[in-house]
């Protein structure tokens, strides 16, 4: 433990993992008791260990220790609790490591040597947050000048019950020329993480950002484009106000991400609205599919933009997007019947489609907007839904909810009935 400046015997922490894996490495080869405590010596000696904690461990039968309130991390603690060298607030995970690597950086004497990286679980940190912190290790390590951290091991090899922490240990693997075999010989001991070998690293292009959508916006908006327009941004609006409570029915009957989703495909299309084609309705319908197919995730982004690209071609083919002619309840039919054949649902399978489907059997547009409202409602009383997310929940923890993707049906079509 390299936390205690001078010590005259620093404590054995995660580091002593290395010491046992090369002792036994070396006992398992046939070596005799001197010449495995001559390596295991040699490795003891150029091991450095440091760890840190945010909370105490509970020791069975005892008070657990209030020293840590939760808003502190104590580094140099020990794995039975013993305090440590210094406490500062919480940070993140980068300006952690980094302190801790501080601590190693006085202690160890030549940073240009081979070394390999046990970045130690305490105890209850998951496996993601461990993630992070292996990354944050080597990226503080690489900074500080480490310049050959030659494999990285992750495990939880030495633990203090329930602590919530981690600790860092290097390893000469020069120090003598028997340790580096050593350390990385197979066994058969099913705690042992082998160290994984680290490899020059990779040159990471960057992906290119998706093509951008080119619009041709008339320079004069024609009082039908502007009543497009208007509809269009009322419905937007409305989703985006919407969300709270779609995304609050979709942690109940669904992943949680319904209303953040249609709140991103609202947005593109707010923000690109002043660059649609709005005097034509297919290719204002087609640039609404082009939107939300980029920024909605999902199923959802998928099918709306099929809908919207069905509805298109409608009002191309039937009514020559002559504005006046349009049938919009004939589009939406469209929109919404290319949503059943490409999604595979139907109306009765809890889905927006139990709003979308009522909607479209209407004439007018007050009673498209009435009738989607009711279709979505009435899915708060179905049981297992047959299509969706929802079909991985049990029917009876659903009831009393409304599909979410249906509301925001309601939502959307109530907007535009409001404008047209």
């Amino acid at each position: 433990d390299v936390s205690i400046e001078n010590a005259p015997q620093p404590r054995g922490i995660a580091g002593t993992v290395f010491v046992n894996k090369i002792a036994g490495a070396a006992a398992e080869k046939g070596y005799d008791l001197e010449k495995v405590y001559e390596i295991a010596s040699a490795a003891a000696e150029n091991v450095y260990s440091i760890g840190m904690s945010m909370t105490v461990c509970s020791i069975p039968g005892r008070e657990p220790s209030d020293r840590l309130d939760g808003n502190v991390v104590e580094y140099g603690l020990g794995i039975h609790g013993e305090p440590g060298v210094e406490r500062t607030e919480i940070g993140s995970s980068k300006v952690t490591c980094e302190k801790l690597v501080e601590y190693l950086s006085k202690r160890v004497k030549d940073k240009s040597k081979p070394y390999s990286l046990l970045v130690n679980n305490l105890g209850t940190l998951p496996p993601l947050e461990m993630s992070i912190v292996v990354k944050d290790c080597y990226n503080a390590l690489e900074s500080a000048g480490f310049s050959k951290i030659e494999s990285i091991s992750v495990n939880t090899a030495m633990t203090s019950l329930n602590m919530a922490g981690f600790s860092m240990s290097l390893l000469d693997v020069s120090c003598h020329e028997e340790v580096r075999d050593l350390l990385y010989a197979p066994t058969e001991c099913l705690s042992w993480q082998a160290p994984v070998m680290c490899v020059e690293k990779p040159i990471v292009k960057a992906c290119p950002p998706p093509e951008e959508i080119k619009f041709e916006a008339p320079s004069e908006l024609t009082p039908e484009g502007e009543l497009i327009k208007k509809a269009i941004r009322a419905a937007a609006e409305a989703v985006i106000k919407a969300e709270p409570e779609l995304t609050k029915a979709d942690l109940i009957v669904g992943d949680g991400d319904c209303g953040e989703t249609l709140k991103q495909g609202a947005e593109r299309i707010l923000q690109d609205l002043d660059k649609m084609p709005l005097n034509s309705p297919p290719d204002t319908l087609v640039a609404l599919g082009a939107c939300v197919k980029q920024s909605m995730g999902g199923t959802s982004g998928v099918l709306y933009s099929l809908g919207f690209n069905a509805a298109a071609a409608t009002v191309a083919e039937k009514y020559k997007s002559d504005f006046a002619s349009v049938d919009w309840v004939d589009c939406l039919r469209s929109g919404t019947e290319a949503i059943m054949f490409y999604g595979g649902a139907k109306e009765g399978m809890r889905t927006m489609l139990d709003a979308l489907v009522p909607a479209m059997k209407q004439k007018s547009g007050a009673d498209v907007a009435e009738a989607a409202v009711k279709g979505a409602k009435s899915t708060a009383e179905m049981g297992a839904a047959g299509a969706g997310r929802s079909s991985y929940i049990p029917g009876e923890e659903m009831k009393g909810t409304a599909d979410p993707g249906a509301t925001a049906v309601g939502v959307w079509l109530s907007a535009i009935a409001s404008v047209l």
